[in-house]
């Protein structure tokens, strides 16, 4: 019984200190809003800052008083999505009153963004279908795959450049996006364990480090392709430079990799 009226007591502190605590948020959104208001209707401060004040106070709202209004099972994904709403409202509201031209190219980037970090818990915790339950990772590499060239498009079409998108940035994004995606399938499709798969993921790696710049060059400036040989002597000229780097770069890598497949034999062995 003595348990019983405790629990309850600490309840009863608890959603106390909950309510003190969003009185306390809602007060000073409510009053740094008011003072903005009253300067506003004075004459220094313009309504399109006014209106940037409330787009920034809104968004702060959302990561502080907005998940103690949500139920407790709904508090992630809700945040998430009143975080995502407000800063685009806040974006928006900027680019409005600036005249820029860059609210779709960094809304599409906030979105990219906010998928890379957050979709993992979201795909978590979604009741999906077993399968796609058993696609997870596959569904993220998608998603973001896919979310990655609106947001090209759109930098493209800012630099006023949009006819480049289709014959430079699609293969260069493809390019990057056949590193990320070569683990991927080499983790879930190759049937070895830990250290050598992580052997074979460092293999990858260096090799795509060989190989992205001389087709990044091939594919941006129109020359044949041509793996560009070090010379340790020179290392005052870009290419070589460059050439010197990855070269000592792709041996670091995959002196990792013999190191783990090394690693991963002798466990093997054991």
């Amino acid at each position: 019984m003595d348990e019983k009226i405790a629990f309850e007591r600490e309840a009863r502190t608890l959603r106390r200190i909950h309510r003190g605590l969003l009185w306390a948020l809602n007060t000073c959104y409510g009053v740094a809003l008011l003072v903005c208001l009253i300067v506003t209707l004075a004459g220094p401060m313009r309504w399109g800052v006014l209106a940037i004040v409330f787009a920034s106070l809104l968004t702060g709202a959302s990561l502080t008083a907005l998940p103690l209004l949500l139920p407790r099972g709904k508090r992630a994904v809700g945040t998430l999505g009143g975080f995502f709403a407000a800063l685009n409202l806040l974006l928006g509201t900027c680019a409005l009153y600036t005249g820029g031209r860059w609210y779709p190219v960094t809304a599409l980037s906030v979105a990219l963004g906010l998928s890379l970090v957050f979709l993992p818990f979201i795909l978590r915790a979604a009741p999906l279908p077993k399968p796609l339950s058993r696609s997870r990772a596959l569904l993220y590499f998608c998603t973001n795959s896919l979310l990655l060239f609106p947001v090209l498009a759109a930098a493209c079409h800012l630099a006023g450049n949009l006819r480049s998108f289709f014959p430079v940035a699609v293969p260069i994004a493809l390019l990057g996006l056949s590193l990320p995606w070569g683990m991927m399938l080499l983790i879930r499709c190759v049937p070895l364990r830990g250290l050598a798969r992580a052997a074979l993921c460092c293999a990858w790696g260096g090799l795509f480090n060989l190989f992205v710049n001389p087709v990044i060059r091939m594919v941006s400036e129109g020359v044949p392709f041509a793996l560009s040989l070090p010379n340790f002597l020179v290392w005052a000229d870009t290419v070589t430079l460059n050439a010197n780097i990855d070269f000592i770069t792709t041996l670091a890598v995959w002196a990792v990799a013999a190191g783990l497949g090394i690693a991963a034999l002798r466990r093997k062995k054991m």
